[in-house]
């Protein structure tokens, strides 16, 4: 019984791991209603990497798939449960 409880949390943690990547990559975000303007993905240049992995963070955080489903979620769990 144990094994399979772990089993299933294993499975579980690489879905949610791997289902905002499938999300953006396959356009199934409804995320038009937002008026603001898309940023492109960074340039990689070796010389500035530091710079490179803020602009990745800053890109991915604002453009993951899937990012409204979960505002959405937040937003109703915080008015309807924590007042």
């Amino acid at each position: 019984m144990k094994k399979n409880i772990n089993v299933f949390l294993i499975i579980s943690f690489l879905v949610f791991l791997t289902v905002p990547t499938f999300v953006k990559f396959f356009d199934l975000d409804d995320s038009s209603n937002e008026n603001k303007v898309v940023k492109k993905i960074p340039s990689f240049d070796i010389n500035k990497i530091d710079d490179v992995i803020k602009d990745f963070d800053a890109y991915y955080k604002e453009n993951f798939g899937g990012r409204m489903l979960l505002f959405n979620f937040y937003s109703g769990f915080k008015y309807k449960i924590l007042n």
